[in-house]
């Protein structure tokens, strides 16, 4: 081995340390060329509400992961096709029509939300099944979105035809249509959580007379009704394999802690304003069905979902059942 001349080895010396402040200005937030390095920091998209809920450890991990809080699910498609996040939690039926706007370059990580409807009666029990519904006025939220394929699906599946054996009423959104069941202005309403927890705590005699994940699953044969899920840009976990990896494995155990530790979820829900504050979101936790669901079982419980949508309206998913290339981890 040749030695270095004293003046050689200290130009050597000077040259390395300009070349790892050079590394460091470059890349201040440690994140290495490697496509794979599953430190790389995540800029990640969530909603307020049930289907942000799941994330909170998430969010309460800057270290690895930027996180943006949206108010409506319509904010979430720009920043995902700007590529301004690389992941984001957002209604199952939106995923797949980004999947189909964007020629399959939106991948389904995980289903993270079941079920979250609920039927509320205010002032009476006269309404214990989907077939009690006929000749009633129901108010609901969500038309041309999950909520009116839900209702009407499960209307059709119990015999009833959603156009004339029962009056739907829409109202704009799910705040507006709390208000009027509370004022009295309506007495059956279809609504979701956590606007069920707060219903049911502000007027004792607005009770839940349906569960319609129960009734999506009696519909069904066990089906399970899945309406929120996580997907990631195509692009994007092409070269991030390990780091993809490495967020689905923490926002399986951000789910297990929300679904374990109420208490403590509902303070951070409140913390990043996912939900208004800790003691609505302990509350409605327990009801809000958070999971996450991947590979092979996603798969199944979206798709069988989907379909049900794109049979509704093609529209509502895209115009177009999705590939198996959308099922990540799936066989």
């Amino acid at each position: 081995m040749k030695k270095l001349k004293p003046l050689a080895a200290i130009l050597l010396i000077c040259a390395l340390v300009l070349a790892v402040f050079a590394a460091c200005e470059n890349n201040p937030n440690g994140e290495t060329d490697d496509p794979s390095n599953p430190a790389v920091k995540i800029k990640v998209a969530v909603l307020k509400g049930p289907t942000g809920l799941g994330a909170l450890q998430i969010l309460d991990t800057p270290a690895e992961y930027d996180v943006t809080v949206a108010s409506a699910p319509t904010e979430i498609p720009g920043l995902l096709t700007a590529g301004t996040v690389d992941i984001a939690a957002l209604p199952l039926n939106l995923a797949a029509t980004l999947y189909n706007k964007t020629s399959g370059n939106i991948v389904l990580l995980n289903v993270n939300t079941l079920g979250v409807l609920y039927l509320l009666e205010r002032g009476g029990e006269t309404v214990s099944s989907i077939a009690d519904l006929k000749g009633k006025t129901v108010y609901a939220s969500g038309q041309g979105a999950t909520p009116e394929y839900v209702l009407n699906f499960l209307l059709e599946k119990n015999g009833l035809d959603p156009k004339k054996d029962v009056t739907i009423e829409w109202v704009a959104d799910h705040a507006a249509l709390s208000a009027k069941l509370l004022a009295g202005g309506a007495n059956i309403a279809v609504l979701p959580e956590p606007n069920v927890t707060t219903a049911t705590a502000k007027d004792s005699t607005v009770r839940v007379a349906l569960d319609l994940n129960k009734a999506w699953a009696d519909a069904t044969d066990g089906g399970k009704l899945a309406m929120g899920c996580v997907v990631v840009r195509k692009e994007f976990l092409k070269d991030n394999p390990d780091a993809v990896s490495k967020f689905v494995e923490d926002y399986t155990s951000s789910v297990h802690f929300v679904n374990g530790n109420p208490v403590q979820a509902g303070t951070l829900a409140a913390k990043y304003e996912i939900l208004p504050d800790a003691a609505l979101a302990q509350k409605a936790i327990p009801n809000c069905q958070l999971v996450s669901i991947t590979g092979n079982d996603m798969k199944t419980i979206a798709a069988e979902n989907l379909k049900v949508l794109f049979d509704a309206d093609a529209k509502s998913i895209g115009g177009a059942l999705p590939k198996d290339a959308f099922y990540y981890g799936a066989g």
